[in-house]
């Protein structure tokens, strides 16, 4: 897959996230808080599915690409959740190029 590929659909998932956030928050809000205080979550399946394609694409065994989206909020906690790389060197995926640029290492 080529780099500028892999950004896109990895921004586009992001994008898609916050769509989705905000229809859920749309969707509580207009609930009856007495009666459901639940938070109403709304996600796609397309998101899930892409990043299992992308996991597959990349052979990512260790869940390295969800960890970024989720753990790292698109690597925006990348300070306190980086990669220690086998020489010890602290690698900081800020973004998704950073990310497929490690994920092509490491193949």
């Amino acid at each position: 897959m080529k780099r500028e590929a892999f950004i896109l659909l990895i921004d586009s998932i992001q994008v898609q996230m916050q769509i989705d956030d905000k229809t859920g928050d749309s969707i509580h809000s207009i609930g009856d808080g007495e009666i459901n205080n639940n938070s109403f979550v709304f996600t796609t399946k397309l998101n899930q599915w892409a990043l299992e394609a992308l996991k597959l694409e990349f052979n990512d065994k260790f869940n390295n690409i969800s960890w970024f989206v989720y753990e790292t909020d698109f690597g925006k906690k990348c300070k306190e959740l980086h990669i220690v790389e086998n020489n010890g060197k602290k690698l900081e995926l800020k973004d998704s190029g950073d990310l497929y640029d490690w994920l092509i290492k490491c193949q």
